[in-house]
């Protein structure tokens, strides 16, 4: 029997000065490597800020949280901040786990998210 097909879907969305990238599906061996090159592209165009949004990712797997690690390196490489919002049920568990809000900022919601986001860029403030 095989294995049900992974779907990942990632896009993105200018709010003001900060970028968000929104996933539907899961981040792992497939979306993961997806967020990494997306997000490396926006940065490379100049994003200020960044927020992974998570509300309609359904898994996230250690690939996806290094791939979220290494996002977050590649936008303090560019001057920029990553955050991530809206992650939900075992997503939400997980990121508490491995303790990520230690490396870069955590909301519970998008629109947290980008209030917190574009208060930083206008005072240019970041972590």
């Amino acid at each position: 029997m095989p294995d049900k097909e992974r779907s990942i879907e990632i896009s993105t969305k200018s709010v003001g000065p900060v970028t968000v990238i929104h996933i539907t599906g899961e981040l792992d061996v497939i979306g993961g490597p997806q967020l990494e090159e997306l997000a490396r592209k926006t940065l490379e165009q100049g994003a200020r800020r960044c927020i992974v949004d998570l509300t309609r990712a359904t898994f996230i797997d250690s690939i996806g949280v290094g791939s979220l690690i290494r996002t977050h390196r590649a936008a303090v490489d560019k001057n920029s901040a990553l955050a991530v919002a809206g992650a939900q049920g075992m997503i939400a568990q997980l990121i508490k786990i491995t303790q990520l809000h230690r490396i870069f900022k955590v909301y519970a919601t998008l629109d947290e998210a980008l209030a917190s986001a574009q208060q930083e860029v206008g005072t240019g403030s970041a972590r």
